[in-house]
């Protein structure tokens, strides 16, 4: 048994090894790998299939790169808008430290499903993308996790709006609540 565990790690961590494509991947926790991309939310004209990837880099509260069957990609949060942190020595938004510290804490070098609306790309190139980290439908569903912690606020790209009632209902938990920025920040 002491074999066994020292051996494959990953039984100790609950992750496993899964096929993605037809490549064995490692590391990816069984409880995404076992997930049905059916079940997945998603516009029902999704511009492409969803896609389970590796988090290698938060950029901040709703924004981070991945790297999947196609390569890398930077990706950008549909439905939400975290706090900016200060780049080029501009000062962070109230809250924006949180939004990425948390970000960072849940999906930094982590394994996440990607799922889509209408329109797979922004302005600025970046993927648009649904996040789901769990099959609990609220904290594994991340942008509503961000939303009822206080983390975001509800912010829509027509026409990737799907999702952009739920999102409404949780910012209004969270600001009824005074949670997270809504209780600090004016």
């Amino acid at each position: 048994m002491i074999l066994f565990l020292l051996a494959c790690p990953s039984a100790i961590n609950g992750d496993t090894a899964t096929m993605v494509d037809d490549t064995m991947v490692t590391g990816v926790p069984e409880s995404l790998a076992s997930m049905n991309p059916d079940s997945l939310p998603q516009s029902a004209s999704a511009c492409r299939e969803p896609e389970l990837v590796e988090v290698t880099h938060v950029v901040d509260g709703d924004t981070f790169d991945a790297v999947a069957k196609w390569g890398g990609e930077n990706v950008r949060m549909i439905g939400i808008n975290t706090p900016e942190i200060g780049h080029n020595g501009a000062p962070d938004d109230c809250y924006g430290e949180e939004a990425t510290a948390y970000t960072e804490s849940v999906l930094g070098g982590s394994w996440a499903w990607l799922s889509f609306d209408v329109e797979c790309e922004d302005q600025y190139g970046r993927t648009l993308a649904y996040v789901t980290i769990s099959d609990d439908p609220i904290l594994g569903f991340f942008q509503r996790d961000l939303l009822r912690q206080g983390l975001a606020e509800d912010y829509r790209f027509e026409p990737n709006v799907a999702y952009a009632e739920l999102f409404s209902a949780d910012e209004a938990y969270a600001k009824n609540r005074d949670i997270g920025m809504w209780g600090q920040c004016d």
